[in-house]
């Protein structure tokens, strides 16, 4: 194992030089992914401004209290989107390979629809249940309530965003969400601290949704501009309904469980924790993800390489595209983890204040998670993208509950400590299972190695 490690650092650097010169399609991939990791580096800067500067101005009660409620408004926005991004990206790959101009325009416009529907059924349920539980006159039902209009922007932002990948317009589908909407969050923010020396969590969210709001708009005139000119030549529509709500199904689910685990550490904290806690998490949580950018930025280039060249049974330019892609990952994740390491409490106390400072060993296990989740690579992306959804579900499934278990658990003893380790064995064991089942099923190796 060790050479292997060895052998993997010594031809690290080579392999990258030479995809960056070459002419090939590993080459398209990889310097196409240059102007994503730019877009995805700013937006990452970008969300960690935002997060410095709710922390600082709202403190870490209140930061805490909005933390819980953007992840239950996350969460309801899950079955909205009804797991249609995945599957629009997959299919308007193929339609675009394919040139199948009607079955496209059908797909987006069945897709809008059906997530404005959902969206509106998913914020009326809400509503109803906080009107029956008397909950809207509590700090968090009253934040709900606020909180409601971000269901059908969040669902409608994300199918946007994901037909512009489909496209492979992956750096432009980037700009509304991850670029345009922190920078209009933080500069609000910015101005009501200025004029009003105080800022509550109901401001913060406000100005989540205000900007929520413009980014969408933005998104969906970028879009217009992007699809191919054949597209709006197309009369007659053509809807493969039966096919696409089958594989969303599986998809949705994937998508709903995936978003569980990554929100049920912040809800169990608040549930056993104070919000104080549940602040410092979140602080910390958010630094982690300079980790994983890296590998958010590659993941939208490469996705819709997967599908086409799956569907081409091109599984030789498919393994070299997916092992230069787990390679770039952790060379990017790599220095950030080791900043971390060194200066991570440092970083914490002057960036956030001295009371987000008891989150550095907490950061460090989530930092140590990464690593090994970025050293296996993409093989949850190749499995949705080559219609192994079915499989991810029944993974992801199993991770959740052991995520819920292991949070139980460990919250109420370690608190902060707890949470961070029990995210790191339920991605390990989900993402070792994962690159099992995607070498036995498609004979990929997701792997770095």
């Amino acid at each position: 194992m060790m050479n292997k490690i060895i052998t993997f650092f010594n031809n690290l650097l080579p392999s990258l030089s030479n995809a960056w010169k070459g002419n090939g399609l590993t080459s398209q991939v990889f310097r196409g992914s240059i102007g994503s990791i730019s877009i995805k580096l700013l937006s990452t800067s970008l969300g960690f401004l935002s997060v410095l500067v709710l922390a600082r101005v709202l403190g870490a009660e209140s930061y805490g209290v909005y933390a819980f409620t953007i992840a239950i408004i996350s969460l309801v926005a899950v079955p909205a989107q009804l797991g249609l991004p995945q599957l629009i990206i997959r299919e308007s790959a193929k339609a675009r390979a394919l040139e199948e101009w009607s079955i496209l325009k059908g797909l987006w416009r069945w897709s809008t629809l059906a997530v404005l529907l959902f969206s509106l059924i998913s914020a009326l349920a809400v509503g109803i249940y906080l009107y029956f539980t008397n909950s809207s006159s509590t700090v968090y039902g009253s934040m709900l309530v606020y909180a409601l209009p971000l269901i059908p922007l969040i669902a409608l932002g994300n199918i946007r965003g994901a037909a512009l990948q489909g496209l492979k317009h992956v750096a432009i589908g980037q700009i509304p969400e991850n670029i345009i909407r922190p920078s209009l969050m933080v500069l609000i923010l910015l101005v009501s601290w200025f004029f009003y020396n105080e800022v509550i969590a109901l401001d913060a969210l406000i100005a989540y949704t205000a900007s929520a709001f413009l980014a969408f708009i933005i998104g969906a005139y970028l879009l217009y501009k992007k699809a191919p000119k054949e597209l709006w030549e197309v009369d007659k529509l053509e809807y493969r309904s039966k096919d696409w709500i089958l594989s969303a199904i599986p998809l949705a689910l994937v998508s709903s469980v995936q978003l569980i685990n990554n929100q049920t550490d912040i809800i169990m904290l608040t549930m056993f924790r104070t919000a104080d806690e549940v602040g410092v998490y979140k602080v910390i949580y958010s630094i982690c993800t300079l980790v994983i950018f890296g590998f958010m930025a590659i993941q939208l280039v490469v996705s819709p390489y997967i599908a086409s060249l799956y569907i081409q049974a091109d599984i030789k330019k498919l393994q070299n595209i997916i092992t230069l892609a787990s390679r770039a990952t952790l060379a990017l994740a790599l220095p950030v983890v080791i900043f971390l390491i060194i200066y991570g409490e440092w970083l914490l106390t002057f960036l956030f204040g001295k009371e987000y400072s008891e989150g550095y060993i907490g950061l460090i296990i989530l930092c140590a998670g990464r690593i090994i989740n970025a050293s296996l690579g993409f093989a949850v992306t190749v499995a949705n993208m080559s219609g192994n959804e079915k499989s991810t579900l029944k993974a992801v499934g199993l991770s959740a509950i052991l995520n819920i278990v292991l949070n139980g658990i460990l919250i109420p003893l370690y608190g902060v400590n707890g949470a961070a380790f029990a995210t790191v064995l339920t991605l390990c064991t989900w993402n070792f299972y994962m690159w099992h089942l995607v070498k036995l099923k498609t004979g990929i190796n997701a792997s770095v190695f």
